[in-house]
């Protein structure tokens, strides 16, 4: 043994200095101010704010614009199969599309604007779409329920109200004319316009 290994710590701290294990500390040379740049991955301290995804592969970018709301949906195709990056969908502020049509095309267009740049905050740019619009084979049908009611109406006594005439409208539609095959038809929304 030697007289270090039978030392205090305190003596051989103060007698030897302690060796360090693994790579050798890079020494700042006389003159400069700082050591040469670290290689490899930077501490997280130093990482820069989180940009944008730089994709490499070409993204699939799809929207629907129904007669509700438009939904936009960002996806990448990997493995034969897509995998989806992000999604958005916006409700329109006013009844700008009726029946599957557009009534307020400057609306449609700024909610597709607003859509298309909140995933693009997420994704990246996109540079083209595939849509999805709504078509003419909606039907309308308007119909009227009544209940009687004591007291102060409650949301499910609305609700059921509500029901009851898109189940009146639905009744309609199968005894109407003007449709083929009133099965393959069936409630995608429905407005209340008056109690």
């Amino acid at each position: 043994m030697s007289d270090l290994d039978t030392t205090n710590e305190e003596t051989a701290a103060a007698s030897a200095p302690a060796k360090r294990r693994g790579r050798p500390k890079k020494r700042v040379q006389e003159g400069t101010e700082t050591a040469a740049k670290k290689r490899g991955r930077p501490k997280k301290t130093e990482q820069a704010a989180p940009t944008r995804r730089e994709r490499p592969k070409e993204l699939v970018f799809a929207l629907d614009i129904g007669t509700r709301s438009v939904i936009g949906i960002v996806a990448e195709q990997r493995d034969g199969l897509l995998h989806i990056l992000a999604t958005d969908r916006l409700e329109h502020r006013t009844r700008a599309m009726l029946d599957g049509q557009i009534h307020d095309v400057p609306q449609v267009a700024a909610i597709i604007r607003e859509v298309k740049h909140r995933l693009m905050e997420r994704t990246g740019p996109l540079t083209s779409a595939a849509v999805a619009a709504a078509g003419r084979a909606l039907y309308t049908m308007t119909a009227d329920a009544e209940q009687d009611f004591t007291g102060t109406i409650t949301p499910a006594q609305q609700r059921d109200l509500d029901f009851a005439g898109v189940q009146e409208a639905q009744k309609k539609l199968a005894h109407s004319h003007t449709v083929d095959d009133p099965t393959r038809y069936y409630c995608v929304g429905y407005s209340t316009i008056r109690y």
